[in-house]
């Protein structure tokens, strides 16, 4: 996908899913105007394409998607595909500041008015197989019931609550994985296999947990009611870089790589709260009030000896993600730019994505 100076659309390559937004599915070679934006003199700011959709933010902060519509990616509220971009009514309400198109969910980062006062909250919707779009647990009438309810695809932008009160300031999806920046600091969830999630552990969660944070933190989705309308808008309750002074190992192991499957094909589970840095570690999230995910572990090899990022050497404080420049979440991989200069990445390395220099752990900062 490609924006002009002009605020158009140019797109090309695989059409299968109408996903260049031509109105077709056929494939396109060259770079070739989505004819949709001039047609009513829309235009736009930046675009977001996930593995089979893509959304687009407009000037005037309106919000199109279009592609593959199974698990309701483009937030359009069914599960048809969309061949041309289509507008998102329920984000009429509030003023989109960014958009980020995973693999089948989609983020969004709005600001809403709430008084007199400027409040920004993230929206998602799609598939919420792995916990990715970071809502609750539910029962078949949408009442919360951690940790034993569904996770539940959502097929319009609907608020993740849990995240509203930490002041959110970017997004990032991943595959099947979220990353959101807040001015509390780094939070992530969904998919966790390879580490991804940088909580030091290879569980998956839904529930929104702060990187770099072995204590505290999102404490649960208690007082939730997730039976409300979606998108209503209310409050509710790395490896380390050069002179960080410490050293951190993550991203997959050295010994093989873990089964290509997804991570809700894995069994339950729930880590435990027991908490010491030796833990820590070997690869568990001490401190993490985890009230659902689902575990993963590598056939015939123990992730204990294959931290997953931060871990290793000395215990990341509450700060060390603070004043992030950028972040960005891969397949199976996230890095995040400080503004100090650093970078830190994590996740899985078996192609060197996390640009260390080798297929294996990461253990040094690579620029």
């Amino acid at each position: 996908l490609l924006v002009t100076d002009e605020g158009q659309v140019m797109s090309c390559g695989d059409g299968g899913s109408g996903q260049l937004g031509h109105g077709s599915r056929e494939n396109v070679l060259a770079p070739k105007t989505i004819g949709f934006f001039p047609g009513k003199k829309i235009r736009v700011k930046s675009t977001a394409a996930g593995a089979d959709h893509a959304v687009c933010l407009c000037r005037d902060s309106s919000v199109y998607s279009w592609g593959r519509g199974c698990f309701g990616r483009l937030g359009i509220g069914h599960e048809k595909d969309a061949l041309e971009p289509t507008h998102l009514p329920d984000l009429e309400q509030v003023t989109t500041l960014e958009i980020s198109a995973g693999g089948a969910h989609t983020l969004i980062l709005a600001r809403a008015e709430k008084g007199e006062a400027l409040v920004n909250h993230v929206f998602s919707f799609g598939c919420a197989r792995d916990g990715q779009l970071g809502h609750p647990r539910t029962n078949d009438v949408g009442h919360v019931t951690e940790p034993d309810g569904e996770l539940r695809n959502v097929l319009r932008p609907k608020i993740v609550h849990a995240l509203s009160g930490v002041r959110p300031v970017e997004v990032a999806a991943g595959n099947n994985h979220s990353l959101v920046q807040t001015e509390q600091g780094l939070y992530a969830f969904g998919g966790g296999a390879f580490g991804r999630l940088g909580l030091g552990d290879y569980e998956s969660t839904n529930m929104p947990t702060q990187v770099g944070r072995l204590e505290g933190g999102f404490d649960g989705f208690d007082g939730f009611d997730d039976a409300a309308p979606l998108g209503v808008l209310e409050e509710s309750a790395p490896t380390a870089a050069a002179g960080m002074g410490a050293l951190f190992e993550n991203g997959d192991g050295a010994a093989g790589e873990r089964p290509d499957v997804s991570d809700s094909e894995a069994s339950s589970s729930r880590p435990s709260s027991a908490a010491s840095a030796a833990e820590s570690a070997a690869g568990s999230r001490p401190g993490s009030r985890q009230l659902s995910s689902r575990g993963r572990s590598r056939p015939g090899s123990s992730d204990s000896t294959r931290p997953a990022t931060p871990a290793l050497a000395a215990k990341p404080g509450p700060d060390i993600f603070n004043g992030l420049l950028r972040i960005g979440a891969g397949k199976d991989h996230s890095i995040v730019l400080t503004a100090g200069g650093d970078v830190f990445l994590w996740g899985r390395n078996s192609q060197g994505q996390c640009g260390s220099g080798s297929k294996g752990p990461v253990k040094q900062n690579a620029p």
